[in-house]
Order: structure tokens, then sequence, then C-alpha cells
């Protein structure tokens, strides 16, 4: 007698169990098939350029077939790619409504351009979704750097001793060259310093050549070495910058 009703406590607890697990809304809601993504919308766009992408933040629903929002996903249930490039950190916030997936760091492309955006939902159920948006993210072409060369040559004496072929006026020739090349240098400022510093050409432009060329054929090796002077000066010219401009100061 005593086993029988250890057996009917048990069969009434599996079938208690049973009924709460099937009206469970919850659960009834792992049976839903995922039939498409709604209500996606762009939360923040902040696209950089392909080698400085920025930040993209949006939010959408996945829904079945009778328009009933999925809201059981977590994290890995979705992949996501920007082009061919696969997100690999991004935070994602679900609600019983949407979900909202932040990514603070969109992938690295090859160049500037629009690329699509393509999420995959891994349905516990094995019911998959792929969802694309055709070239939605714009990878913004960069703004031109302007880049302001200040150089510095050493004319002390011992340049004499060390550089009797004068390579300093050379190298200095090579970079005036190279801003046909390199569009992004700006300007350039020439300082010379022996037993004191002197400014040979303050920040000039690089189409003033013949300015340029002047200020190199008057560097020569005499007198001590006082590169506290020229790095003084030096920082004078860079106070001359633009805001927008970006400074590279070089030692010969």
């Amino acid at each position: 007698m005593k086993t029988i009703k250890i057996y009917l406590i048990l069969l009434l607890l599996l079938f208690s169990f049973k009924y709460a697990v099937s009206f469970n809304p919850i659960d009834e809601n792992l049976y839903y098939k995922p039939e498409k993504i709604a209500d996606f919308k762009i939360i923040k766009d902040r696209t950089g350029t392909y080698n400085d992408p920025g930040s993209f933040y949006l939010s959408f629903s996945v829904q079945d077939k009778k328009n009933n929002n999925i809201f059981y996903y977590s994290k890995t249930n979705f992949s996501i790619f920007i082009g061919d490039k696969k997100i690999k950190n991004f935070l994602l916030q679900s609600t019983f409504n949407n979900y909202k997936i932040y990514i603070p760091r969109l992938p690295y492309q090859n160049k500037n351009g629009e690329y699509d955006l393509k999420i995959k939902i891994f349905s516990t159920n094995k019911f998959n979704l792929i969802f694309y948006k055709k070239k939605l993210i714009n990878y913004k072409k960069p703004k031109p750097e302007k880049i302001n060369l200040i150089l510095i040559i050493d004319t002390s004496a011992s340049m004499y001793r060390n550089d009797k072929s004068n390579f300093r006026q050379r190298a200095i020739r090579n970079i005036i060259n190279f801003t046909k090349v390199n569009k992004n240098i700006f300007k350039i400022a020439i300082i010379k310093f022996s037993s004191t510093a002197k400014t040979l050409c303050t920040l000039t432009s690089v189409h003033n050549t013949s300015l340029l060329n002047k200020a190199v054929s008057r560097i020569n090796a005499n007198g001590e070495t006082n590169i506290g002077d020229a790095i003084d000066k030096a920082l004078k010219e860079l106070k001359k910058a633009g805001p927008d401009e970006k400074n590279i100061t070089i030692l010969l």
C-alpha cells in the first residue's frame, strides 16, 4: 500500500511538471520558427574610414510567421558580418520587443565604399534565419592629411669631418622631391644649428621650391653644437601650424 502511494505521488508530480511546462509561455516560445527580422532601425551610425572604421548601433525584432516576437535568443545565436568580415566583438541587449546590437569597432576593410550587413540567427530548434541589408555600411573617404616637416640640420664643425660630401643637403633635397609623390606633405621649415641656431626657412609651402632650395644651399659646417637652441626654434615653428595640421620634426 505504501509503495502504491509513493508511485501515485511520483505520477502526480510528473503530470504537474509536464502540465506546467506545456503551458509556460516562455517554453512555448521555444517552438516558434523565426521567419523574419522586422522593425529594423539604425540607432547610431559613426562609420569612419576603412582604416579608422568607427562604430554602429542598430535594433530589430525577430518574428515568426504569425508576427509574434521571439525574444529568448542570446549572443551565441547571432553572427554578424560587414561585407565578408565577421564581427568578433559586439554587445547585445534584448527585451520582449526587440534586440539592440552595438558594434564598438567596425572591421577594417581594404578600401572605402559601401558594404553589406548580414545577420545570421541560429535558432535553438534548428530553424536558421539570414537577414541582408545591401550596401548599408558606408565607409567614408578620409580627409587628406596636412603634414608639416620641420627639418633640424647639424651644421657644427664636426660635420665637416663626419659629412664631407654634405649628404645632409642631398637628404633634404630628396625630401623636397618626395613631396611631388606624397601629396600629404604641406609645408617645410629648415633650421640649422652650430654655436647658435638659425631658421633658414620658416614653414613654407612645398610648392615654393626655389626658396627651399636656396635655404638648403646655405647648409655648411662650422662652430659648436647647440642643439637646445635648434629645438627651441623648432617649437616656435610648430606654433605657426594650423589646428588641422600634423607636425613632424626630423633631426639630421
